[in-house]
């Protein structure tokens, strides 16, 4: 989960965390000093602190998005369940997956 307004990021005291361009939080593990708090505030749990390498979680493989490439879960996903588009057109695309089912009935 990468929020709009993301409690994780506005809860660390020393800014290791980061909305970039693409929307995703990054963690910058230079800048964390393990305090935990960014796990606290996270609603969705999706952060973990590892003690070698400080905060871990997804930053929606943002190398690749930053080359115009999607995410490797997505590439990997054996049953396609797992989708990489803007906001808009993930709507947009929902809308028109119940409209299609609703029509069959």
């Amino acid at each position: 989960m990468h929020c709009e307004k993301s409690p994780c990021v506005e809860s660390c005291p020393t800014a290791a965390l980061e909305r970039v361009s693409h929307g995703a939080v990054i963690a910058h593990q230079s800048r964390c000093i393990g305090c935990g708090m960014c796990i606290i505030a996270c609603p969705f749990g999706v952060i973990s602190l590892e003690e070698e390498q400080g905060v871990q979680k997804c930053d929606r493989c943002i190398h690749r998005l930053n080359r115009g490439r999607e995410p490797v879960c997505v590439l990997t996903c054996p049953t396609n369940a797992l989708v990489y588009d803007a906001p808009g057109t993930m709507a947009s695309r929902r809308r028109t997956t119940y409209a299609l089912k609703a029509k069959k009935k």
